[in-house]
């Protein structure tokens, strides 16, 4: 028998056929500190009881990793807690009285480096938020609209932030950016969105041996990357553009701190130079956009309309390519389908 260097090419590592998926989305939205003045408490629990609500949101969607939930009721409360606990995320309302939410969220962050959301309650709120820019403190700020599907989308939006590179890394996990700049309109849209993907992701993963495979291949979904300016969408788009599947984009949105009224236009023009066949949905309340949109070869989607997430659905099965595999010939003919491998 040999010995020493001949022998090292006999000890292979065995990796178990489900070790990569144990591996994807480490870093968890676990222990969340929830700021709200007792007002503001009251309006939440009056939609539904919202602990309940999350709880039973994540159940619906299958997800086994349900926040710990932390309430205080001051600015003051919440900062002597963050010295003395671990926090993955702070999402606070705008009532703080004795503080304002952007002051709020300096404070947090010389404490803890961790995401804060500010929530608010109502869409006359967003009136009394200073321009993008002057936002300090804050990372992403959602309309709370009584469906708890909202609280979903933040978890899971952080979520992919925090994970998407190492996850492409390690498991080539794919992306979509969806780039959107109004307050209202992403928080209703990006929960509907995640419910979308993750159900169409389910219906392609093969079944596993049992539900705990089938749970750890739900970890594969695509990441959903939100943007909402011109250059925060190119910045994901040149960073991940290798693992990008999709792209779903406003048209007014702003660019160089400015609202252009053509950015969806440039921006989708400026990433398919490479990459003609990337799939792209257009959006905007604008109905007059629809011909361009469909002239360049793109599907629209009209945000007022009642069959906007019948409008998502179809292109996701028809564009993305989570729908049936179809066989076309020359003249496009379809000559036969494939529902799986």
């Amino acid at each position: 028998m040999n010995s020493g260097k001949d022998d090292v090419s006999f000890y292979l590592e065995y990796k178990p056929k489900y070790k990569i998926f144990l591996e994807l989305m480490s870093r968890r939205m676990r222990n969340v500190l929830l700021v709200s003045s007792i007002y503001d408490s009251f309006m939440l629990e009056e939609d539904g009881g919202l602990s309940d609500q999350i709880y039973e949101e994540f159940q619906n969607l299958n997800l086994r990793t349900l926040p710990r939930i932390t309430r205080v009721s001051s600015a003051k409360e919440a900062l002597d807690i963050l010295k003395t606990q671990h926090f993955d995320l702070v999402i606070t309302m705008r009532r703080l009285g004795e503080m304002d939410a952007f002051s709020f969220g300096e404070n947090v962050k010389e404490i803890q480096d961790i995401p804060i959301i500010l929530l608010l309650t109502s869409l006359m709120e967003i009136s009394y938020l200073p321009i993008r820019k002057k936002r300090k403190g804050i990372d992403r700020v959602f309309v709370w609209n009584g469906d708890s599907k909202v609280f979903v989308a933040i978890i899971k939006h952080l979520e992919d932030q925090l994970n998407v590179e190492r996850d492409i890394e390690i498991g080539d996990v794919r992306v979509f950016i969806f780039v959107e700049d109004s307050i209202r309109f992403y928080s209703l849209f990006l929960p509907e969105l995640y419910s979308e993907i993750r159900r169409q992701t389910h219906r392609l993963i093969l079944e596993g041996t049992n539900d705990f495979q089938d749970l750890l291949k739900m970890r594969i979904r695509p990441k959903i990357l939100l943007a909402e300016t011109y250059e925060e969408a190119i910045k994901y788009y040149k960073k991940y553009q290798k693992n990008v599947i999709g792209v779903i984009s406003d048209i007014e949105f702003p660019k160089g701190g400015i609202l252009n009224k053509n950015a969806g236009f440039l921006f989708v023009k400026q990433i398919t130079k490479k990459n003609r066949n990337l799939p792209v949905l257009l959006q905007s309340t604008k109905k007059n956009y629809r011909d361009k949109v469909e002239e360049m070869g793109y599907l629209f989607n009209h945000k007022r309309s009642h069959g906007m997430l019948r409008d998502l659905r179809r292109w996701l099965l028809d564009y993305v390519g989570f729908g049936d595999f179809i066989f076309k010939n020359e003249s496009g003919e379809i000559v036969g389908k494939a529902e799986d491998i």
